[in-house]
């Protein structure tokens, strides 16, 4: 659990090294919250006299969590592949025993 533990932490630390990453992931989407909450928080839309923004909220989060894992992760993982992380962590890593 150990050798888990310092993959996972390893891999935390090359993705925050990323400021690329960490914009598209953490900053744009509240920017894009603030920008529609601005424009059309409290308007009622003609959903059944809901908000946009409480559509729009749930909406964001699913397409951020589809983003970073179809090219956040991707990247990242051809990355690390051609600068030769991946086999360092392979050799590394603890045997599965299943």
């Amino acid at each position: 659990m150990n050798a888990y533990l310092k993959l996972i932490v390893f891999d935390f630390r090359l993705y925050l090294r990323d400021w690329l990453t960490i914009f598209w992931v953490l900053i744009y989407p509240i920017l894009m919250l603030l920008i529609f909450g601005s424009m059309f928080g409290n308007e009622a839309g003609k959903l059944a006299g809901t908000r946009y923004i409480d559509f729009y909220v749930p909406a964001l989060c699913v397409l951020n969590v589809i983003f970073v894992s179809v090219f956040t992760l991707n990247i990242n993982m051809i990355t690390q592949r051609e600068n030769g992380i991946l086999t360092n962590t392979q050799k590394n890593s603890p045997s599965s025993s299943v």
